[in-house]
């Protein structure tokens, strides 16, 4: 009996006391981090790590959010991430819940979301509290983005008194019920889905916009008329937030409106002065690669396509999409020109600067948002016909879009606040037909806009996230000890243990 203790201590010694003490240190430390919570990040994209102000945003609500992710079942794995991400914000406090359905096989609770939020589409994430509903679209760059975006979600439907959006119609305009070339109805969903309360502005609507609201101009081709023109200005002035979208066939009296207010939509005038009535022919933009093949086969080139570096980087507005790799669809895009007194050159900078104070212009500031590529595009009448023409390799880019930033008026209603405006040469830009393909970004450009002229960008102390590149450099030498490592040494290694231990045992 003594000697079968022995022999069972013996074989117990095998696993030798150094061993087993290393696995109950190992069990005690897994035991600790998992009471205490603590946990190491080595996913690429940092999706276990939320950012603290994320963090303090979700703690923050007092009413309960939920967020409900949109995809099938063929999405599961390359969604994974996000997913998991959305499950650690829930888990912070029990008012923020997370779930995904499925299109296919939860049908009645998407139709029942649907019915109250009028819109459930796949490929989205929702972010409701209350009757409101936040739209994320899960596009390419989402993965970098995504907590931004879900604190810009909480602190969009935190607002109980969310502003306006007025959408002007009745001068030729972007409408509701238009069909895919001119309707709105996507556009004024997708404000209503950042959170603004939107609004039709008929020629018979009286009530001004609020101060605090952004009015969208999407695409007049009739004249605009005094009235309207006067309200845009007394919007401005008193620090409102003003979208205008302005191809070729703007009308004459808003092109003259915006040149006094220092944008320039078609080729650049002879006379810098803007209280001159010349304009220059309106015109197009076409290019020769960035471009993307529409119905109208023949004549693709109008089609612009925008991404990467032809966006601003810095920009509120443009940044977000400048680091993904979906394209912008601007189609019969007409040049916008900025005619800032400080950038331009002299004499021409001395003659804006003193026509701009004879006017009443304020003083002003402003970039451009998107432009063509150097050596690619030129521009040319709607009808004309398609020419390539001389010197297109030296040809500079040309300016596509520009946010402007208004100094304060004195007699602004919003004291010390002044007005902001972004001018986009394209109408189509923000049709429903357009806004209908989600394989371009569009719907993010206009919801940036939003949030930018109505001061409510996202976040900026959540930044994007990096992704973590795990990769080993090895010279051509390492590479060979490891392959020998790998497939000679260790094995033998192992073969020769295995003898040992079988003539140990004979």
């Amino acid at each position: 009996m003594a000697e079968a203790a022995t022999a069972w201590w013996k074989r117990l010694g095998a696993l030798s006391g150094a061993t087993l003490a290393l696995l109950i240190a190992l069990v005690v430390v897994t035991a600790a981090a998992d009471r205490s919570g603590a946990s190491l990040d080595l996913s690429a994209d940092r999706r276990f790590t939320l950012h603290p102000r994320l963090i303090e945003l979700v703690r923050q609500q007092t009413e309960p959010v939920a967020i409900t992710g949109f995809w099938g079942q063929a999405d599961l794995e390359a969604l994974a991430g996000l997913a998991t991400l959305c499950e650690r914000v829930g888990d912070l406090q029990p008012l923020v819940t997370w779930k995904r359905l499925d299109p296919e096989l939860h049908k009645p609770l998407v139709a029942a979301f649907a019915q109250t939020y009028g819109d459930a589409q796949p490929g989205t994430i929702a972010v409701t509290r209350g009757k409101r509903l936040y739209r994320i679209d899960l596009t390419p760059g989402i993965r970098l983005t995504l907590q931004r975006e879900l604190g810009a979600a909480l602190v969009t439907l935190a607002d109980t008194d969310p502003p306006q959006a007025h959408l002007v119609t009745g001068h030729g305009e972007l409408r509701p019920e238009g069909g895919l070339e001119h309707g709105s109805d996507r556009l004024g969903r997708l404000l209503t889905q950042a959170g603004f309360r939107t609004i039709v502005r008929t020629p018979t609507t009286a009530v001004p916009p609020s101060p605090t609201a952004i009015v969208v101009v999407p695409g007049p081709t009739s004249p605009v008329g005094d009235r309207d023109l006067a309200l845009m200005d007394q919007h401005l002035r008193d620090g409102g937030g003003l979208l205008v979208l302005a191809d070729d066939r703007a009308p004459a009296d808003l092109r003259t409106w915006l040149r006094r207010h220092g944008v320039v939509v078609g080729g650049l005038p002879q006379d810098p002065d803007p209280r001159e009535g010349d304009l220059p022919p309106a015109q197009i933009v076409v290019s020769l690669t960035r471009h993307q093949a529409g119905q109208e086969v023949r004549f693709p080139y109008h089609n612009l396509l925008l991404k990467g570096r032809l966006l601003h980087p810095g920009h509120p507005i443009t940044s977000p999409l400048a680091i993904e790799d979906v394209p912008l669809l601007s189609p019969w895009t007409a040049p916008v020109w900025l005619l800032d007194p400080q950038v331009v050159a002299e004499p021409q900078a001395t003659t804006l600067r003193g026509a701009y104070a004879a006017i009443g212009t304020r003083p002003f500031g402003g970039l451009t948002l998107a432009g063509s590529a150097p050596g690619d595009a030129w521009t040319k009448p709607r009808a004309a016909p398609l020419q390539d023409p001389e010197g297109l390799d030296n040809a500079p880019p040309l300016p596509l879009a520009v946010a402007v930033d208004y100094a304060p008026a004195v007699d602004s209603v919003q004291a010390g606040i002044g007005g902001r405006m972004v001018v986009w040469g394209s109408r189509q830009a923000a049709s429903d037909g357009i806004l209908a393909q989600t394989s371009f970004a569009n719907e993010g450009l206009w919801r940036h806009t939003a949030n930018w002229l109505a001061r409510r960008s996202p976040p900026s102390d959540i930044p994007p996230a990096e992704m973590a590149a795990f990769q080993v450099q090895a010279s051509d030498g390492t590479l060979s000890l490891l392959t020998g490592l790998l497939l000679i040494l260790i094995p033998c290694l192992c073969l020769g243990w295995a003898m040992l231990m079988w003539w140990d045992r004979r």
